[in-house]
Parts: C-alpha cells; structure tokens; sequence
C-alpha cells in the first residue's frame, strides 16, 4: 500500500502585460518541474467593482427598457421599481 500527497498553490500574479510574457513564462517554468500537475490555471480581476458598477448600471438600463416593451405590450406604463435583485 503506498502514500499519495498532494498540496495545492495559489499564486497571484499582478500586473500582467498585454501579451501575458510574465505568465507564460511562469507557467512553462513550472511545466518543467518533474512530478508538478498543473490542474488548472484561472484568471481574475483583483478590484472588480468598477467593472460591478458598470455592469449593474448597464443590467438596470437593459431591466428598464425591458419593463418599457412589456408595458407598451400589455397598454400599461411603468411604475416605480418594487425590488432589485443583485446576485453576484
């Protein structure tokens, strides 16, 4: 009977370049290791909240002209807002 161990890492990498060179050299150095798997390789947005600010700002526009068309549809007009779901 034989013994496995695994560990994980997480390594964050900040201001990657356009052609992401930073990253790509990081990530064939560590290929080169004998007996690491890379799994997976993930990228994120470190400060998303100006991006959330805009895409809710966007969604709300998109809700409202939605909410326009069905009124119209229906021979209604749109009222104020009742609830705001914000499901991140």
């Amino acid at each position: 009977m034989g013994y496995i161990a695994t560990q994980n890492l997480l390594i964050t990498v900040k201001n990657i370049d356009s052609k992401g060179t930073k990253v790509s050299a990081l990530i064939d150095s560590l290929a080169k290791i004998n007996g690491l798997e890379i799994q997976s390789v993930n990228f994120d947005i470190l400060d998303k909240t100006s991006l959330q600010k805009l895409a809710r700002e966007r969604a709300f526009a998109d809700a409202k002209l939605k909410a326009q068309d069905y009124a119209e549809f229906s021979g209604l007009k749109v009222g104020r807002v009742v609830t705001i779901g914000d499901y991140v």
